[in-house]
């Protein structure tokens, strides 16, 4: 398929480019030659404008509950809306049971997911009209950090907002969590970053089941063009060896040593997943990568092996993963502006930092935990994240851990869904279990949580449960707000273990919350336990832990 962009000034006919991402800038309708060649030489110094991309094929859910528009200086166009519903309970699967797979709840309430992706200069605005027959009688845009306010339209049949190039946003609607509306605002792509189709080292796949046939030692690039794709049956078969195996299915597929770039455009979905074992690959675009036809816990839908370096993700969509969205264990990637979402079901976690990765600009949402902080100097930065009804949001757990010098800043949680007192929910969550122990003290120091922000009511900040030979030191919580507790009665706490495979209690040294707000009020040692929620400190902690607020 070639794919290419197209200039289209004004509002030109949009059916002539149903099937291909196009571009609008502002432009004279009466002489369209004259405004596409002005749009061409004023992209290159960055004039404002947006781009929006198609349906990727008539298989692809849309939603039937919501469509967007974008404006920018008089120039309007639709941009597709993507349906995510939660997946039909999987019997077969070895690790459900009694149809409890995490998703339960969100197909008994309802819940779905719609959202949009266009790349932006320059501020435009969003138009989301409903097609149902509820109306819109309140609209949050979180997070509330952007300060965007929506104006409903006279009839309540539609929300209009300012948007920003980079701002990732959800629309709390009429104050409930039922139609989840999220709006992707990426930036332009860097040209540098986009392969040239015409190269001779650039595969362009076919649409359909089979789309890596052909595929050599001499392409460098993996390029897939508008449309559907799937990759399911490329990658090896489960043989069963793991206690989450699909047998006789297949795992992802492993991306060849030659393979150097894999680019997913704007109006792409690809299904299945891509396992790198090598090092410098890019995975980029503004395409799907997408787990929605496959089996529960059948694959990891981006896995950066153990002892890769250099890996890059920018500007893709993970979405409905069946067990990990992005996996990388003992291995180096950085990542922008990437985004994971509707992954429904437990063990569906988000990513994992890796040693001295560096992730900024994006969503993250998991029903398990959507961020693990299992390797040191990493950074998680300008990040906006909807937790699911399982899970941390930051896990420093499950096992034993050595961690240093992780430093996690500006991050807005939109939602918490949480809703029980398991031990491992929470903002910031550590619950080891007893593997990979040996007999000597583990130690995570120097975390700095900066600036944390939870729109809406938390489930804990805090839960950490530490057995002996786990230490915890000079921990910092800064500047965070927290905008009240979903249950007065599910208690933060920093305590001994809380996991029934270890025993005993661990060490605290220097945990401070500096500046912790829940609604109006700062955390202090005198009201940390009635504002705070919390449970009593062991009196071994009471001088480790410390409330500051001057």
């Amino acid at each position: 398929m070639k794919f290419r962009k197209i200039l289209i000034a004004g509002m030109m006919a949009l059916s002539l480019v149903c099937s291909l991402p196009f571009v609008l800038a502002s432009a004279n309708p009466q002489v369209p030659h004259t405004a596409v060649q002005n749009a061409d030489e004023h992209s290159k110094l960055n004039e404002e404008r947006f781009v929006v991309y198609p349906k990727p094929g008539e298989s692809v859910k849309e939603s039937d509950a919501f469509a967007i528009t974008i404006e920018q200086n008089g120039a309007k166009a639709p941009s597709f809306v993507n349906l995510s519903e939660p997946p039909v309970f999987d019997k077969d699967d070895p690790k459900s049971g009694n149809a409890k797979d995490g998703a339960e709840i969100y197909r008994e309430s309802g819940v779905t997911q719609h959202w949009t992706t266009f790349s932006l200069s320059g501020e435009a605005f969003v138009e989301v009209r409903r097609l149902d027959d509820v109306l819109f009688e309140s609209v949050r845009v979180l997070p509330s950090r952007y300060g965007i306010e929506a104006e409903i339209g006279d009839d309540g049949s539609t929300v209009r907002f300012p948007i920003m190039p980079k701002q990732k946003v959800f629309l709390e609607i009429n104050g409930q969590l039922i139609d989840r509306v999220f709006v992707f605002a990426d930036p332009l792509e860097d040209p540098k970053l986009v392969p040239n189709n015409k190269r001779g080292n650039v595969f362009m796949a076919k649409t359909g089941d089979r789309p890596l046939d052909g595929l050599s030692k001499n392409d460098k690039v993996l390029f897939f063009g508008p449309g559907e794709y799937s990759i399911e049956d490329y990658g090896p078969v489960n043989t069963g060896t793991t206690p989450t195996d699909r047998t006789g299915t297949h795992k992802a597929w492993i991306v060849p040593p030659h393979i150097e770039q894999i680019y997913i455009a704007g109006g792409a979905i690809v299904y299945g997943g891509f396992h790198i074992q090598h090092d410098g690959v890019m995975v980029n675009g503004r395409g799907i990568l997408s787990g929605e036809p496959l089996l529960y816990h059948q694959m990891n839908l981006l896995e950066f092996q153990a002892g890769t370096k250099g890996g890059y993700v920018e500007g893709i969509t993970i979405a409905d993963a069946v067990h990990y969205a992005l996996r990388s264990w003992d291995a180096h990637y950085d990542g922008a502006n990437f985004k994971v979402l509707a992954n429904w079901r437990y063990n569906n976690d988000g990513i994992n930092l890796t040693e001295n990765s560096i992730v900024e600009d994006v969503y993250l949402s998991g029903n398990d935990d959507t961020v693990k902080l299992y390797f040191g100097g990493a950074s998680l930065r300008n990040a906006v994240i909807g937790q699911m009804v399982n899970g941390g949001v930051f896990q420093f757990g499950w096992g034993f851990r050595d961690v240093a010098n992780i430093n996690v800043s500006n991050i807005d949680i939109v939602f918490m869904d949480g809703r029980n007192n398991q031990t491992n929910l929470g903002v910031i969550n550590y619950r080891p279990r007893a593997n990979n122990q040996e007999n000597r003290e583990y130690l995570i120091e120097n975390i700095l949580f900066d600036s944390i922000r939870v729109d809406g009511p938390a489930i804990k900040l805090i839960a950490l449960g530490l057995p002996d030979n786990q230490v915890f030191r000079n921990i910092t919580i800064r500047n965070t707000y927290i905008h009240s507790w979903s249950f007065e009665r599910f208690k933060n706490f920093i305590k001994g273990t809380t996991d029934t495979s270890t025993s005993g209690i661990g060490r605290v040294e220097n945990i401070v919350f500096d500046h912790v707000q829940v609604g109006d009020t700062y955390l202090t040692k005198e009201n940390y336990l009635t504002v705070g929620n919390f449970e009593p400190l062991l009196s071994s902690f009471e001088h480790e832990v410390k409330f500051t607020a001057e």
